[in-house]
């Protein structure tokens, strides 16, 4: 028997012993259908739970942010690997070079693994071909199988190689970099949401200006510098071509300091010719002497008939830094 069928009397009395509840069924139906979403994608996540495996273990692409101690720094040793920055945020571009007493005789590829600290241990991620100043590149890292297909060319101690964080999500990384001798050297920063930016890199689909060394002694030091011009769609220059970009250059540069989130003028400089050469034929390479400056990130401005041209140098704080 229904409601329907008891007199209007009885049917009152239910009424008031059994109250009809009015079910808002709208969240039990997108819950439904969110059961069924999950069913219907798992014939893919076979595929998609070895990505979600990556990201998890390797730290490439993730957003979750696992909070860690800091790993232990690495025991000193006579070659290192220096990197312009210690915190970034994610997707910054950095500077590395490989510094340290130069009576040792060492020389790298351009290969760089790179591991991230678990909390307890380093685990290894991947690796990338750097890149040197003169390939208007920047190198990305990417999971390996150990090896890494790059240029058999060597570089010694004081060479910049220029990558980014971008795909590593917040975390402590370690950079490995082995000499031909097997020597290994080594560098460490954190990927960090909170971290400021780091001073921007020169473009590289622009000419620019290569500093050496890269790594200025705070009491001052003489650097050369060498216009940079990328190659046109790929192609060969001559030396001809080079000279022609060097045309008309300023005979001074802008030394320029990274502070609080931007550049500030710090001394105007004379560009000079290199010592004992002959200035009809210096087409490529010039000297600037650099007074005594603080620790910190700078660059050289040189205005031309195409626009300003930019090089990075850094003075460390560590004196102990040999570049």
């Amino acid at each position: 028997m229904t409601t329907d069928e008891l007199s209007p009397a009885l049917r009152e009395r239910f009424r008031a012993a059994a109250p009809v509840i009015e079910v808002d069924a709208s969240g039990i139906v997108r819950r439904g259908r969110a059961r069924r979403r999950a069913r219907w994608a798992g014939a893919g996540s076979a595929v998609a739970g070895v990505l979600v495996a990556v990201v998890a273990v390797t730290g490439y692409g993730g957003q979750r942010r696992q909070e860690v101690a800091a790993p232990p720094p690495e025991p000193p040793a006579a070659v290192s690997l220096w990197l312009s920055a210690e915190e970034v945020p994610p997707g910054a571009e950095m500077v590395a070079v490989p510094v340290g007493d130069p009576a040792v005789p060492v020389e790298f590829g351009v290969a760089v693994y790179v591991d991230r600290w678990m909390g307890d241990r380093w685990a290894s991620l991947g690796g990338a071909e750097m890149c040197l100043d003169h390939w208007f590149c920047t190198a990305t890292f990417a999971p390996t199988d150990g090896s890494l297909g790059v240029h058999e060319i060597s570089i010694g101690l004081g060479v910049p190689q220029r990558f980014t964080t971008a795909g590593l999500e917040p975390g402590w990384y370690r950079l490995n970099q082995t000499g031909y001798g097997g020597l290994t050297v080594r560098g460490v920063f954190e990927v960090s949401v909170d971290a400021a930016e780091p001073a921007p890199l020169a473009p590289t689909n622009t000419a620019s200006i290569s500093v050496r060394p890269v790594l200025v002694e705070s009491e001052g030091e003489t650097v050369t510098l060498t216009l940079l011009v990328p190659p046109q769609d790929e192609a060969s220059q001559s030396v001809e071509d080079i000279a022609a970009a060097t045309e008309g250059l300023a005979g001074d540069v802008t030394v320029e300091r990274w502070t609080q989130q931007r550049w500030e003028t710090v001394v105007r400089l004379p560009v000079t010719d290199p010592p004992g050469t002959d200035p009809a034929m210096n087409q490529l390479a010039d000297t600037v002497e650099i007074p005594p400056l603080a620790a910190g990130a700078y660059r050289l401005v040189r205005e031309g008939p195409a626009g300003s041209h930019y090089g990075s140098f850094w003075v460390p704080a560590d004196a102990s830094v040999e570049p």
